[in-house]
């Protein structure tokens, strides 16, 4: 399984992008952000019902806890519900503040609003310590059916996350998707870092970076792929994507 993300950004050219971007890629649904770092972008929930039906693939819309009171949150999840949308994925959201919904706390309101028959997607840490582990045990038992890892930046930790997953996991049917997030300016690596994002990269990427981005990104895809787990191509800006697909030469993935 594949899936993408894309932040729409620009209405004349956004449709254009991304109906080239799926010539080329075989892609199972993609997911509209919400507010990412808390810059205002177009309604994810809005744009999932205009791309829809235009793209051919499923469009699910992000709902992110941080900056929004409860009820706002339970709105979004009403109004998909009246458009007959059953699908979505919630996240706590960056920074976060006290009293705002946190990614279980989601799960469970849109199973509540959306049914039981809902897809609801979550995220979860790369590494799956104590305290990561029981947040994804707490999605799991709200509703989750689907966990997206935070990036993985070399096979080593997608392969330490998987099997920590399965362990938590084991039994309840919940897919998984490894994120895979291409960079190809190194100056944006410390960008992530200084930004507090929630995850670490590898001074081995970042210096295999310098070296030969496209290189280093299609080999990282390359062992992703390899081990047979879900990708979700996901990135800090469209263009990264769009560099990552044009790397491909021309190759379906």
């Amino acid at each position: 399984m594949l899936s993408l993300e894309y932040i729409p950004k620009d209405k004349e050219n956004d449709m254009t992008i991304l109906q080239d971007w799926l010539k080329h890629l075989k892609v199972d649904f993609l997911i509209v952000p919400d507010s990412p770092k808390l810059k205002p972008t177009p309604e994810a929930c809005l744009i999932s019902t205009i791309w829809g039906d235009r793209l051919g693939v499923d469009v699910i819309a992000s709902i992110a806890g941080s900056g929004r009171r409860e009820e706002r949150i339970e709105s979004l999840l009403l109004g998909l519900r009246y458009a007959g949308i059953h699908k979505v994925a919630v996240v706590g959201g960056d920074k976060r503040q006290n009293g705002e919904l946190g990614g279980w706390q989601l799960a469970k309101k849109a199973k509540e609003i959306l049914g039981e028959k809902s897809f609801i997607i979550c995220g979860s840490g790369l590494n799956l310590d104590k305290e990561n582990k029981k947040s994804l045990e707490n999605k799991i038992a709200n509703g989750a059916k689907m966990i997206i890892s935070q990036p993985a930046f070399d096979p080593k930790s997608a392969q330490k996350f998987l099997k920590s997953f399965e362990e938590v996991a084991k039994g309840s049917g919940v897919k998984v998707a490894m994120g895979f997030f291409p960079i190809y300016e190194s100056s944006l690596c410390q960008k992530i870092l200084t930004d507090n994002l929630g995850f670490d990269i590898p001074d081995s990427y970042r210096q295999n970076l310098c070296k030969d981005p496209f290189g280093t990104n299609l080999k990282l895809y390359g062992d992703l792929e390899s081990m047979g787990c879900n990708i979700h191509l996901c990135g800090a800006k469209n263009a990264f994507i769009g560099d990552f697909i044009a790397s491909m030469s021309g190759r379906e993935i």
